[in-house]
Parts: structure tokens; C-alpha cells; sequence
């Protein structure tokens, strides 16, 4: 059964997320024109959110501070509002950063407990695992 938005298994007739079809949890390297990556298995889905968490640690990238904080990495990968390539207007999205790392936070406590918060930095999260 679903346990979160955006990546589930179908469930009582509902189809399974698009992450979910495409082993792609972390929707990593999609774009706003709708078009999403495909993963051979879940594992090397996850491990490509692994290795993008590892490029930011590293301070690879100018997408995100070396020091990013949990919700500052989660508010900036699925912010509230977007804009999509066709358009110049700001179109409020779904996304939920508050409820997604609230999500993140109960994850770990429940399933590894492992005690974060949203204001720690993604080292120090990666480093109490």
C-alpha cells in the first residue's frame, strides 16, 4: 500500500507512481518538460539519490551549498512553485517540502532510529548512519 506521495507500488487499483514504474525514487534527472529518467532496478535508482547527496557533500555542484541543510536540500530539489519551460508565470506545484522532510525525519527514527532534524546539515545526517 502506499506509503508516502509520489513513490508507491499500485495499491486497490491505483496505479503505481511514475518513480515507482521507473525505479526512480529520488526523480533524479528529470525535467520540467514531464520526461523521466529510468533506472534497470530500484538499487541503482537509490543509489543515484545516494550519489547526488554525495556530490553536494562534496561541494560538486553549484545547485546546492556543500553545507545544505535537510530542509534546505528538500526545499530546493521539490519546491512549492516552479516554472516550467513553456511558460515565464511562477505555477504553484504540489510539493510539500515541510511534509517531505517531516517524512524523511520519521523515516529514519523509524525504520534505522536515527535521530535528525531539518536543521541538520547533509554530512552530519550521512554521518550518523
Amino acid at each position: 500500500k502506499p506509503n508516502h506521495e509520489g513513490f508507491f507500488e499500485a495499491y486497490r487499483g491505483s496505479p503505481a507512481s511514475k518513480s515507482w514504474r521507473t525505479n526512480n525514487p529520488g526523480n533524479i534527472g528529470n525535467t520540467d518538460d514531464g520526461s523521466i529518467r529510468t533506472y534497470p532496478t530500484l538499487s541503482a535508482g537509490v543509489q543515484a539519490q545516494i550519489d547526488r547527496v554525495n556530490t553536494i557533500i562534496s561541494g560538486n555542484t553549484s545547485s546546492y551549498p556543500k553545507d545544505a541543510k535537510l530542509y534546505d536540500y528538500i526545499s530546493r530539489y521539490a519546491p512549492t512553485c516552479y516554472r516550467p519551460k513553456v511558460s515565464s508565470l511562477y505555477i504553484r506545484g504540489t510539493n510539500d517540502p515541510i511534509s517531505y522532510t517531516n517524512a524523511i525525519i520519521a523515516y529514519a527514527k523509524g525504520e534505522y532510529g536515527i535521530d535528525i532534524t531539518a536543521d541538520m546539515t547533509l554530512s552530519q545526517i550521512i554521518s550518523k548512519n
